[in-house]
């Protein structure tokens, strides 16, 4: 776990999905492998943002899923056309685990810092997700659609401590270890 950034004694299991949402998750993040960019993690993880990025339209509207549904991932996917930045950030979280990619779930907030005084407010919340890279360590990955007037996380290798982000974007983020 060293290797993941991840203190002695904590258990995170970076790569776990429940074996009925692998059923269905295993095969989609294979056809979103492009031969012609050569495989490999970055690849890779563009591809899964892209493709859910353009899943859905971003909407703080977003309904609940029906009471009967039992992978919300799956029903974001096959069945909402909307979404925010928890399901664009957990549709991706599960894709890249499906994929083999280490990832995490993040929430924090996104702000843009100003010399000086930085005011930090509710409207600022915000997920993304963190997928690990041998030769970077944990790389930020943002898939909510970039039209939600919300700054967003740069794209950058992240901390390698699962509860601190880069200084220039965000703060505090709390680390979930499943979507």
């Amino acid at each position: 776990w060293h290797d993941l950034g991840v203190s002695q004694g904590e258990e995170y299991d970076y790569l776990y999905l429940p074996p009925e949402t692998l059923g269905w998750a295993g095969p989609l993040a294979l056809r979103l492998q492009n031969p012609n960019s050569g495989w490999n993690t970055l690849n890779l993880a563009h591809e899964v943002k892209e493709y859910v990025k353009n899943s859905a339209t971003y909407s703080l509207d977003t309904p609940r899923p029906p009471a009967d549904t039992e992978d919300f991932v799956y029903w974001f996917l096959n069945e909402s056309d909307t979404g925010y930045c928890v399901h664009f950030a957990s549709a991706a979280t599960v894709l890249l685990r499906a994929a083999g990619i280490p990832a995490r779930y993040v929430e924090g907030y996104t702000v843009d810092v100003d010399p000086g005084k930085t005011t930090v407010r509710g409207d600022m919340a915000h997920a993304w997700v963190e997928y690990y890279v041998e030769e970077l360590g944990w790389v930020i990955l943002d898939p909510t659609p970039s039209d939600t007037g919300a700054s967003t996380p740069p794209e950058t290798t992240a901390p390698t401590e699962p509860t601190t982000v880069p200084t220039t974007q965000a703060a505090a983020p709390s680390v979930t270890t499943s979507p």
